[in-house]
């Protein structure tokens, strides 16, 4: 947790993480057929199942699992 709070804290890591999530919520989008430019609040996003949010964070989680094997090779 308190790594977690370090890595929030350093921008340089921040600007990352919000590159990552920006390019999840890109892909999400694209996966489901929608403009790249569709705002959070449109219908057709706040009607999915499962939730929008939910499919980022998963996007997410994939995208910087694979960053992480790409560092380790």
């Amino acid at each position: 947790m308190c790594q977690a709070e370090g890595e929030l804290s350093d921008k340089d890591k921040r600007e990352e993480l919000d590159a990552v999530i920006r390019q999840a919520r890109l892909l999400v989008l694209k996966s489901l057929n929608l403009p790249t430019s569709t705002l959070d609040t449109d219908p057709q996003i706040k009607n999915l199942d499962p939730p929008f949010s939910t499919q980022i964070k998963a996007q997410t989680k994939q995208l910087l699992i694979e960053e992480e094997v790409r560092r380790r090779k």
